[in-house]
């Protein structure tokens, strides 16, 4: 069985083709759009996500013709121009989004998907030198981002927990974080912050048992069966194997199922 049955026989409707076809003109619009200066903030995130769609096609043996190298890479890349670029500065809209130095009466960052994807796509193309840059933008100044797919404060606090932990330098308000997260109603928050503070603790049962929670939860919660592939799989738990793997952890034995739900640089890069 390889991992995309594993998930679900009826996600079986999306072909390679398809995908590429849409992943090409995707591209296309981004380039020009980018060349005449009017590639804003919602196109720079989705050709973020892009990446990370074709990431999780790999991995889920769609796509076996794609340079995969190459790809993980541009959209590192591409996560960090969204964070440190210039682009944003001639548009009001993309300045409120982006623009940290604005009195926080006047701007609503928009920062949480597009780290999270810099995050997994780095740590995949083992650039952790970015992943750490990435983190440095989330300062002191970045409150949590209340964005529908989130559903609760506390996920949105996590991604800020998260960034504290791989900045070069920890955040003031990082044990009140875990706190908050460890005190709310939010399941998902309170398994990603096991999942997170066991791999950076190195203790290989304690992470095995917490990631599986964790999984068995996005599985039956947060999976979905909808046109885009990020949502196919755990990404912010694929993001943690890879800093748990960093760490010298070893990935866990689990149900086809569960294995299906995490990218790992062995189930992307086979192509490469």
């Amino acid at each position: 069985m390889n991992r995309l049955t594993a998930l679900a026989p009826k996600k079986l409707k999306i072909t390679a083709e398809h995908l590429r076809q849409f992943w090409e003109e995707d591209e296309s619009y981004f380039v020009t759009s980018a060349q005449n200066n009017n590639a804003h903030q919602i196109l720079r995130e989705s050709i973020v996500a892009q990446a990370v769609n074709m990431m999780v096609a790999v991995h889920l043996q769609l796509c076996t013709d794609l340079p995969v190298a190459t790809e993980v890479n541009k959209g590192a890349d591409r996560a960090i121009d969204y964070f440190y670029g210039d682009w944003w500065q001639a548009d009001p809209n993309d300045r409120r989004n982006l623009d940290k130095s604005l009195p926080s009466s006047e701007r609503s960052i928009i920062w949480t998907a597009p780290y999270l994807y810099g995050v997994l796509l780095c740590a995949l193309a083992d650039r952790w030198n970015d992943v750490m840059h990435l983190s440095n933008w989330i300062d002191e100044s970045i409150m949590p981002e209340f964005r529908f797919e989130l559903n609760s404060d506390a996920l949105s606090v996590f991604y800020i927990y998260l960034a504290s932990k791989l900045r070069s330098k920890p955040l003031l308000r990082e044990s009140e974080m875990a706190e908050f997260i460890r005190n709310s109603r939010s399941k998902a928050a309170k398994l990603l912050l096991d999942v997170l503070n066991c791999s950076l603790s190195k203790s290989q049962r304690d992470f095995d048992n917490a990631l599986i929670r964790s999984l068995k939860h996005a599985e039956k919660h947060e999976i979905e069966d909808v046109s885009s592939l990020k949502y196919w799989v755990a990404i912010p738990q694929s993001a943690i194997w890879l800093i748990a793997e960093r760490n010298g952890l070893s990935f866990p034995v689990v149900p086809p199922n569960l294995d299906a739900l995490v990218l790992r640089r062995e189930t992307v890069f086979t192509l490469s």
